[in-house]
This record gives structure tokens, C-alpha cells and sequence, in this order.
């Protein structure tokens, strides 16, 4: 097919591209300054210019033909205009400053190959070349069929058992990202007669069928069975992980993948098979991710018999790139969303030790995101803001990356060298201390309170916190769960059905649905998730850092400067924090 060069960005060639003119297409100046005859300027230098009659030379600014009978450019700043003359202060050489007809693209000239994928340079050397039109290779086409009695539409209102479907919005990204043309079904319901029937319609249209789910041993789990009607199953089950239920079939001369049902299982199933067979469809070469040098900062466990695929996030703690673990889980999607790269862990690997060097592949970015602030501990609100607000500052556009961490491991990562700051739990009106070789730096004090879903009583502490009642928290080392700890010894209950969640926004979340009487949390983060809350005690948070990192990191001095900002503290005093008893952020 033909397509204009303008709209090619993306395409695959078809065809090899001709240039059809020069690049420059005449002898251009390649700087602002005189054309001269070089025989006209011997013996020229600053010491003794030559002088260059009217009619001699020719002003010329960078880009403009060469006049006739010139064959060189003397430079501005080597002339000295003189009335209507000009001294000359350097002795010119034959096509010197001038750009040759093409220097860049000759007329005939290959400039791209067939199976070359189109970019912005390529458009433009084309326009450089001549050619307003390219034969490229018809986009594939792929239909994305969702499936499942409990999928909704993302902006639908659900109900109980309701999901929402988030794998389609998905794949359909990925896939016209890899150039192709997309055809996303409306949700099917999970009866094989009707899949059978789609499967099919979809197969007689497209060049590959991504059928969404049902790849499992569950009991409405049809993608295996829909496939061996429709066509036949090559593959069932891959040795990677996460996306080890993915089933490869074909149906009539249609490739399918049956795509497993969690997100990320679904998604690094597409990057390891359906991406490479797009490329074969389009004839184009299949890209490999890059990999970058780093070391470990956490030690990893791996099941052996398939490729695990690591999410890892990528900074640079004083002079050295780390690589960060994140959560692990096929329904994790926020772990894709925060990854920087994949770290494969081979088959035969039960382990990575930490400091290993590694070489993660890049993720979704085109170089190594080194401007990542990494700060290890568990999520709070006030952690949240500080992250918007680093997003924002104007001296250095960069970025924190909150890694979920256990307070112990993420003071030793800070320890260790391998991450630039941990949160911990700091005491009310104390200011943080300075121990050895690391600093503790106040963000903000805020009160903790119990919170109840809006439809509950809000009554005191001690009618919320009582045996028998299931209390949503963050885990140790976070400001709720020191005040609740606190507080259980103060008063001597027990009883209490714990239930811990992995932050505060999460121990609300789950008052909020109604699977918890209550949770205990900061206030901030109630009031921010709509939940009531009465007060019951006062905690503070702080930064640890390394001194020495504190000295020479960049990123780390840029974190100083907004922790004593007086835009950081308004941002946190409008959610609720206290700022007052913020220490001095300085290093001595």
C-alpha cells in the first residue's frame, strides 16, 4: 500500500526508498560570512589580511547557494568589513565552509530498505530526498476479543463481583503502538458457543486474534477448548512467569493468542510472543529491549523452571545505577505502571542475591531513567505529596519512586548505598536524631485517627477499637500502626481481628467497601479518602538519609531543598499535616 511520507511515521516499508534529489541539491554555505575565490585570499592571516575588492566576494548566509565563480566561505568572524571592501584574516581553502551538492543524500542514492519501521528522521530525510510518497506494508490487523461473565466496560457502575475491564484498553495500546490496526470486541460472556462463533468471525478478518482470558484450569475457563474447535492449539503454556497460562492457536491461516486474564500476565505475555509475531507479520526485524548495568538493591526469589520476568524500578545512588524490586503478583498492574525496566531471572536461577549485577531490560522508555529518587518504606500520604511536589520543581525536573519496603530493610538499603532515602516513624515534637553515618530529616507531624465508612456511627476510640471488631492498618513502621500498637499497650486490650493492609490508602479502601469496622490511619489520608475519623494520638514521619550521600548526591540535595521549602509545607499543612517542628534539613 501507498501512504503519503507525511502520514508513513510508524509503517513498515514495503519497498526500498530511492532518493529522488541531492541533499543540499547545489553548493550551500555551511556558515554566515563571505563566498570568495580562494586564489584571492594567499598569504591572508590576522596579521597581515588580505584585502578583497568590491565585486570580489560575495555576502552569503549559512544555507545560501554558492554564487558563480566562488569556491570557498571565509567565516564572519574572519572578515572585516571595510566600506564597500572587506579584510580577510585567514587564507581560504577550496570548499572550505561550503556544503558539496549532496553532501548529505545524492540523487539515486539507497536511503531505506525494506522492513525498516518509519521514524520522525526518516520522514524528514525523505523529504530531503524527494519522495513524497512510500510503499509500506499493510498494518497488521488484530481483533481483541474480552471475555468473562464478570467484566464490565471501565466506566461502567459496578456492581458486587464486578471488574472492570482493563485488559482491553491494554492490549489495544500495545498493539497499535506496535503499528497495527485494532478491532476491540464488546465483552463477551463466557459460553463456548458464542466464543466459538467470534473466535471464528474474528479469524476470517484479522492477522491475529488476542482472545482475552480464560487460559486457566478454572471452571469457565473456555479458551483452551474454544481454540481446538475453531482451529488447533500449538502451544499451550509458556515458561515464563509472570504469563505462563498464555495458549498460542491457529484458526483457519490466523495466528491466536489466548491471553491470560491478569493484567500483568497479560501484558508481558504480549511483549514475549504477540510482539515478535507482529513484527514477523509486518516483515520487520523484532526489536530487542536494552539492557543497562546495575546492581541489585533487595535479594529475589525465584521459582526455577520458567523466566521470571522481574519488575525492577532504576536509580542512581551516588555514582551507581541500582535496580529496585517492585511488588510481585500477575494482578500487580501498578508494578508495570512504576517499572523502568524487567529484570529476566533465567529458569535455572532460585535466586539473586542483593548487590548482584544485573542488566535489566528497559521498559516502555527509550534510555535509563537515572533521574529516579528512589525512596524505600510504606506509602503515605505525606510521602505522596513530597513525590508530587519533587515531580514539580523547576530546578531539575525529576522523579521519586516510592519503593514499598519494610522500615528495617529500607534504613539498610540507605545503609547499604543502594537507596537514597527510607521513611520512618518519627516521635511527636522530637526532633529527628543524627546517629553515625546517617541523618533523619522531619517531613511532618499529623494526628492518627480511627475511621469508619460513612454509613457507620463514629463513635469515641474505645467503642471502635474493642474485641471482636476487624481493624483495617498499614503495617509496622508506619505512623498508624505505631499509635495503634501505643495505644493497645496504654489500655490493655486484645482482641482485636487485625487486619493488615499494605498502606494507609489500603486499610481505608477496605473500611470504604465494608470489609473492615474500621481502620486506623493518618487523618490526612481519611479526610483525602472521604472516611470519618475521631482522633487517637500523634505521630510523626521522617527521612533517613546517608550523610555521604546527602553531600554528593544531586537528586538527594535537590529532595533537601524541598523538604525546607515553604511550598512543600503549605502543600502539607492544606492536607493536615504539621510542619512546625520540621528539623533543618542541612548538612553539615
Amino acid at each position: 500500500m501507498t501512504v503519503s511520507a507525511a502520514d508513513g511515521l510508524g509503517a513498515v516499508l514495503a519497498e526500498p526508498v530511492w532518493a529522488r534529489r541531492s541533499s543540499p541539491p547545489f553548493p550551500a554555505a555551511a556558515m554566515d560570512g563571505i563566498a570568495v575565490r580562494t586564489v584571492d585570499t594567499r598569504g591572508a592571516s590576522p596579521a597581515r589580511p588580505v584585502r578583497l575588492a568590491p565585486g570580489t566576494f560575495d555576502v552569503v548566509d549559512t544555507g545560501n547557494p554558492l554564487p558563480p565563480g566562488r569556491d570557498a566561505v571565509v567565516m564572519r568572524e574572519r572578515v572585516q568589513r571595510q566600506g564597500e571592501a572587506a579584510d580577510v584574516e585567514a587564507e581560504a581553502e577550496v570548499w572550505h565552509h561550503v556544503r558539496p551538492v549532496g553532501e548529505d543524500i545524492a540523487l539515486g542514492e539507497l536511503l531505506l530498505v525494506p522492513g525498516h519501521r518509519l521514524r520522525p528522521v526518516d520522514l524528514a530525510a525523505a523529504a530531503a530526498a524527494g519522495v513524497t510518497e512510500l510503499t509500506v506494508r499493510r498494518p497488521p490487523r488484530v481483533a481483541i476479543l474480552p471475555t468473562g461473565d464478570e467484566l464490565r466496560p471501565a466506566d461502567a457502575i459496578l456492581a458486587g463481583g464486578e471488574l472492570p475491564d482493563t485488559n482491553s484498553p491494554m492490549l489495544d495500546g500495545l498493539c497499535r503502538e506496535a503499528g497495527c490496526e485494532t478491532q476491540v470486541w464488546t465483552i463477551l460472556p463466557d459460553d463456548p458457543e458464542r466464543l466459538s462463533t467470534a473466535l471464528a468471525t474474528a479469524a476470517a478478518r484479522a492477522d491475529l486474534v488476542l482472545l482475552v482470558a480464560g487460559t486457566s484450569a478454572g471452571r469457565h475457563d473456555y479458551a483452551p477448548d474454544v481454540l481446538r474447535r475453531c482451529g488447533r492449539i500449538v502451544v499451550r503454556g509458556v515458561a515464563i512467569r509472570p504469563g505462563h497460562p498464555a495458549v498460542l492457536g491457529v484458526v483457519g491461516q490466523t495466528a491466536v493468542m489466548a491471553c491470560p486474564g491478569y493484567p500483568v500476565s497479560a501484558a508481558l505475555a504480549f511483549e514475549e510472543l504477540a510482539r515478535p509475531l507482529i513484527a514477523w507479520l509486518q516483515g520487520a526485524g523484532a526489536s530487542r529491549r536494552p539492557s543497562v548495568p546495575a546492581r541489585l538493591a533487595n535479594h529475589v526469589r525465584s521459582k526455577p523452571g520458567a523466566r521470571h520476568l522481574l519488575r525492577v524500578r532504576l536509580g542512581t545512588v551516588d555514582g551507581a545505577r541500582v535496580a529496585m524490586p517492585l511488588r510481585g503478583g500477575a494482578s500487580v498492574l501498578s508494578s508495570l505502571v512504576h517499572a523502568d525496566a524487567l529484570l529476566p531471572v533465567p529458569p535455572d536461577r532460585r535466586e539473586l542475591s542483593i548487590a548482584e549485577a544485573v542488566d535489566p531490560e528497559l521498559w516502555g522508555v527509550r534510555s535509563a531513567p537515572d533521574d529516579a529518587l528512589l525512596l524505600a518504606g510504606v506509602r503515605d500520604r505525606a510521602l505522596e505529596l513530597l513525590a508530587v511536589a519533587f515531580a514539580g520543581a523547576r530546578e531539575r525536573p525529576a522523579r521519586i519512586a516510592l519503593c514499598d519496603a519494610a522500615t528495617e530493610d529500607a534504613v539498610g538499603w540507605v545503609r547499604d548505598g543502594i537507596c537514597h532515602a527510607a521513611a520512618v516513624v518519627g516521635t511527636d515534637g522530637t526532633p529527628p536524631a543524627r546517629v553515625g553515618p546517617l541523618m533523619a530529616v522531619r517531613i511532618a507531624e499529623c494526628a492518627v485517627g480511627v475511621a469508619v465508612a460513612a454509613n457507620r456511627p463514629l463513635g469515641a476510640p474505645a467503642e471502635l477499637l474493642r474485641a471482636g471488631h476487624r481493624v483495617a492498618v498499614a503495617p509496622a513502621g508506619t505512623p498508624a500502626r505505631r499509635v495503634l500498637d501505643d495505644t493497645l499497650r496504654a489500655t490493655g486490650v486484645s482482641g482485636l481481628d487485625l487486619l493488615e493492609a499494605r498502606s494507609d490508602a489500603a486499610a481505608l479502601a477496605t473500611v470504604a467497601a465494608g470489609y473492615a469496622d474500621c481502620a486506623v490511619s493518618t487523618m490526612p489520608a481519611a479526610r483525602h479518602a472521604g472516611l470519618r475519623a475521631r482522633p487517637l494520638g500523634r505521630a510523626a514521619l521522617d527521612l533517613v538519609i546517608h550523610r555521604r550521600v546527602a553531600r554528593r548526591d544531586p537528586l538527594v540535595q535537590v529532595l533537601l531543598e524541598m523538604l525546607a521549602s515553604r511550598s512543600l509545607a503549605v502543600a502539607l499543612e492544606r492536607a493536615g499535616f504539621d510542619t512546625c517542628h520540621r528539623a533543618d534539613p542541612r548538612v553539615a
